[in-house]
This record gives C-alpha cells, sequence and structure tokens, in this order.
C-alpha cells in the first residue's frame, strides 16, 4: 500500500513537473507546428527511419556505430531536460522523509524512467514487431536496447559524468564493425558507474574577479572562462548537441547526397540556434547581476559574447567542412543576424526571430539555386 501510494506522489511530482516544462517550450512547439504542419509527423517517423536503418544489411558499419552513438547522445540531452523531474529535486526533502525503503524508491525511479522513455519504448517496439526468423540482426538491437536502458540509468544516477563519457567515446566511431562498438560502449558504461558512490548536490561557486580591475582584456576574459566552467553540464550539452546535429547532417548527406544544400541549411541553422541559446543564458546572467557588473569597466560586460562567437565559428567551420560543396555560408546570415539580435534584444522573440531567419535564409539559398 506504501509502495502504491509513493509511486502516485512520484506521478504526480512528474507530471506537474513536465507542465512546467511544457510551459517554457511551448513558443518553441507552436512555432514548430506551425511552420510545419503536417510534417511534424515526418520528422517523427525519422525516428522509426533511424532504428530501421540499424536492420539493413548493406548499411557501412562505420554509419550504423555513428547512428548507434547518435541515439544514445540524442537520449541523454532529451532525458538531461527532465531528469530533475524524474528524481523529483524539486520536492527531495518531502519525499527523504516518507517511510519507504530504498529498494521501492529505485524501483520507482526506473519505473518512470521506462515511462518517459520514448526512444527506447519505441526501439522494443520495433523489435517485438521484428520477425523473428531473421534473429542474427534482432539480436544486436536487443543488446542495443540494453545499452540504451544502461546509459539511461547512469544518466539518472551518474549526470555529468555520462555526458563526459558520450565526449570522451568519440574515438570508438573508428572502430571497424558494430558489436565491437558497442562492446566498446558498454565497458565505458561500467567506468562510468564504477564506484557505485551516491552523488551529492552542490551548489556551484560563482566566478571570482581579481581585486585590481582596470578594464584589461585578459582579466575580463578569465572572468566569462570561469563563469562558464562552473556550469559545466550546461556547455557539455551544448557540445554534445553540437556534434550531434552534425553526426546527423553527416548521416542525411550520405543517404540524400542529391539534397546537401538543405540538408546543410537546416544542420547549420539548428546550429545558430544552439550558439544563440547560449547568448540568452549570457544575457540573463548579466540581467541577474546587473548591479554587481556595474561597478567595472564596460569592457567585462561587452565581452559576454565571446563564449556564443567562439561557438558560432566552430560550428560554421565544421558545417563547411560538411557541407561546402552544396551550400554557401553567406545564406546563413539572415539566420544569424536575427538569431543574435533577438538573444540579445528580447530573448522571449529568440525562437520566431530564428524561424523567420531560417526561411529568409532558405529563400535566398533557392534564389541562389534558380540563378545557377
Amino acid at each position: 500500500m506504501r509502495f502504491k501510494a509513493y509511486l502516485q506522489c512520484r506521478y504526480g511530482c512528474l507530471w506537474h513537473e513536465l507542465q512546467l516544462l511544457v510551459q517554457q517550450v511551448q513558443q518553441l512547439l507552436f512555432g514548430t507546428v506551425i511552420l510545419l504542419g503536417p510534417a511534424v509527423a515526418a520528422l517523427l517517423m525519422l525516428l522509426v527511419l533511424a532504428y530501421g536503418m540499424f536492420y539493413r544489411a548493406d548499411l557501412p558499419p562505420s554509419q550504423a556505430i555513428l547512428l548507434a552513438w547518435c541515439l544514445l547522445c540524442g537520449q541523454s540531452l532529451l532525458l538531461w531536460l527532465y531528469r530533475d523531474a524524474l528524481l523529483g529535486r524539486r520536492y527531495q526533502l518531502f519525499l527523504n522523509s516518507l517511510p519507504i525503503p530504498t529498494t521501492q524508491r529505485r524501483l520507482v525511479d526506473h519505473l518512470l524512467l521506462l515511462v518517459c522513455h520514448p526512444l527506447l519504448l519505441l526501439h522494443l517496439f520495433i523489435i517485438v514487431s521484428a520477425n523473428m526468423s531473421q534473429w542474427q540482426q534482432v539480436v544486436p538491437q536487443l543488446c542495443f536496447a540494453l545499452l540504451q536502458y544502461g546509459y539511461a540509468v547512469a544518466l539518472l544516477y551518474r549526470g555529468i559524468r555520462l555526458l563526459w563519457l558520450l565526449l570522451l567515446s568519440l574515438p570508438l566511431l573508428w572502430l571497424p564493425t558494430l558489436p565491437l562498438a558497442l562492446w566498446g560502449l558498454s565497458i565505458a558504461l561500467l567506468c562510468c558507474c564504477w564506484p557505485a558512490t551516491a552523488q551529492t548536490a552542490q551548489a556551484p561557486p560563482t566566478p571570482r574577479l581579481p581585486k585590481a580591475v582596470e578594464g584589461r582584456l585578459q582579466v575580463a576574459c578569465r572572468f566569462w572562462w570561469q563563469q562558464g566552467l562552473h556550469q559545466p553540464a550546461a556547455l557539455l550539452c551544448r557540445l554534445l548537441l553540437m556534434l550531434l546535429v552534425l553526426a546527423l547532417g553527416h548521416i542525411s548527406l550520405t543517404q540524400r547526397p542529391d539534397l546537401g544544400a538543405w540538408i546543410g541549411l537546416i544542420t547549420s541553422s539548428l546550429l545558430l540556434l544552439n550558439s544563440a541559446g547560449w547568448q540568452v543564458s549570457q544575457y540573463q546572467f548579466c540581467q541577474q547581476y546587473t548591479l554587481f557588473l556595474a561597478q567595472f569597466p564596460p569592457l567585462l560586460r561587452q565581452l559576454q559574447y565571446i563564449g556564443p562567437v567562439m561557438l558560432v565559428l566552430v560550428s560554421l567551420t565544421a558545417s563547411h567542412y560538411f557541407f561546402a560543396l552544396s551550400l554557401p555560408v553567406i545564406v546563413l546570415l539572415p539566420c544569424l543576424l536575427l538569431s543574435f539580435i533577438a538573444a540579445n534584444l528580447r530573448p522571449s522573440l529568440l525562437i520566431p526571430a530564428w524561424l523567420t531567419g531560417a526561411i529568409l535564409s532558405g529563400i535566398w539559398l533557392r534564389y541562389l539555386q534558380l540563378q545557377l
């Protein structure tokens, strides 16, 4: 009886937190539905196609390994959004006061994780619907589903350590076969979970500024460098999101080279949105500590752009490397300008501004194609 009541309580907390999360991203969801319309269903079907690529016998091992890493990275970034909601962090003091054994608490964590893991549920549905007469192809997918669940559990209890693991596991993409890569990812997961110590929440230290601030460039750069290092999870998520978008763009370009220009445009626009999102965080930091920053020379506040601009340069360089033959970088200028203007002046209008810039970039690209 206690277990059922505790499960209902945790489910109610999770449902409330997810409602708050949807309210925060409803502008993005609304803009996506208005802009794409029926294409949203097609985008959801891309997940089914991505899993279906695993069952292709003619899929090169390099692409299969890259796709496996993309799915693990994508599910980790998705679960990171509502990880605190799954664990009930907002209500932790109340939940800890309940007389519930640790085993039952962990069981509830796993049940809620399964319910809120759409990628794993979709994969399991595909496995159940597969033809078991071809078990040689089904067994690797079942092993990958277990690996997905293991990575989800590790993200739930290890958090940022798993994000570092995904970043450091990039050399595994060069392994010759998919089973060997899955073994490597499994060993890396075991290393991430060892030793099994409880994770304690610690408040990150605030960025420190030297006593003597005279507007020197190196001092201001050091301040923003420390501010970024004191939020390692956010920085890792942005790097992983950049790599994920580039990897998916590369896979799409390999499958459909005739649509290279449009794949490059979509990929580059998403990378610019990722960079503009960092600028929104910088803007909110400056607004929160306005009085503190006002005590120092204006150079300190002006260098808030250094991190997002560096991410833009890295993103555009990588995009140019993959799509140089298909996409002129100049067509991304409207998307870049509108996104950063909105991020700096009106963060609430970032998504509409980004969508407008992406549409203008697409019109410009189409105009250039017609001129050729």
